[in-house]
Formats: C-alpha cells, sequence, structure tokens
C-alpha cells in the first residue's frame, strides 16, 4: 500500500470507526502527539483528538458519519461527507433543540512520514450551525 492509500485507510477509520463509535481508545493510533485540529479545540496531540469526539458527544451522541468522496495525495487526504443525527445538547451558542440534523462537511488531513494524523481542518462549520438551528432538516 502507497502512502496516500496508508492515509486514506486511516482517515476512513477515524471518521467512521472512531468518530462514529466514540472510540478514544483509538485516538493514539490514529493521532500525533504534535496533532492540531483547526476550529475544534485550542488544545495538542491525543487531547486534541478526543477533544474532537468529546465536543460532539456533548451536542450529538448519536451522531454519523457518511463518506461520499475521499481523496489522498502524498501526505493529504480530502474527504467530503454528511454529519446527521439529533441535537441534543448544547453547541457552541446554540442550546438543543431535540431535532435531527443533516449537513454536508468537509475535513483535510495531513500526516506525518509514520503515517500520524498531524493536523485536522474541518471546513463548513457554519453551515452546521445553520442545520442545527434550522426548524426542519434539508
Amino acid at each position: 500500500m502507497d502512502i496516500a492509500q496508508r492515509n486514506l485507510a486511516t482517515s476512513r477509520r477515524w471518521l467512521l470507526e472512531v468518530f462514529n463509535n466514540h472510540d478514544l481508545d483509538a485516538v493514539p493510533e490514529i493521532i500525533s502527539p504534535v496533532y492540531v485540529n483547526v476550529g475544534t479545540t485550542n488544545r495538542i496531540g491525543h487531547a486534541a483528538g478526543a477533544d474532537v469526539i468529546n465536543q460532539a458527544d456533548v451536542w450529538s451522541p448519536d451522531r454519523k458519519i457518511e463518506i461520499k468522496y475521499a481523496v489522498a495525495q502524498d501526505d493529504l487526504v480530502m474527504v467530503l461527507f454528511r454529519l446527521f443525527g439529533t441535537h441534543t445538547g448544547p453547541y457552541r451558542e446554540l442550546q438543543p433543540s431535540g431535532r435531527p440534523y443533516s449537513v454536508w462537511l468537509s475535513d483535510t488531513f495531513r500526516f506525518d512520514n509514520t503515517g500520524l494524523m498531524t493536523e485536522g481542518w474541518v471546513i463548513g462549520k457554519g453551515d452546521l450551525l445553520d442545520a442545527l438551528g434550522r426548524e426542519e432538516i434539508r
């Protein structure tokens, strides 16, 4: 398996197994000690990876990701996915609505030469705020 394919497989594991299943035990297997997640947490390393999961557990413990497209080149992976679930806890300034939501987001991940994730960038958090604040899902 080449580097891009290895990183793509790790990205899929992060989203579909770790994020969807709240698997904090797998964080050190995927996340580098120098990992940063832009826009989700100010922490670094494994703590930042755990924050991504723990924060989502607060506002939507039933949330799931379905990957639409994922592409990899060298040390970068880009993923387009649908995030859906029920808004049952506070998210930023929004109080829980108890309503279902569905939103399209994109993640970009960077990996080091050992295959550990060093960066995570989530694109579309404004769309997530909009989806959680809507009266109906689209």
